[in-house]
């Protein structure tokens, strides 16, 4: 069996300018894991949003 575990994380920063000033601020982190299981000439596919536990996904 082959397995493939990716761990993703995405963090964007959002501004709100009103008459050339900021107004407010936002800053969000995402983490995301997806396993990619290859056997016998199948694909299974497994992911998950938060942080990620690889055992769980390979069940």
């Amino acid at each position: 069996m082959e397995k493939e575990f990716i761990k993703n994380i995405d963090r964007s920063v959002t501004l709100n300018v009103t008459g050339g000033k900021i107004d407010s601020f936002r800053e969000i982190e995402k983490t995301t894991g997806t396993v990619r299981v290859y056997e016998n000439g199948c694909i299974g596919v497994a992911g998950c949003l938060g942080e990620p536990n690889e055992e769980e996904l390979t069940k």
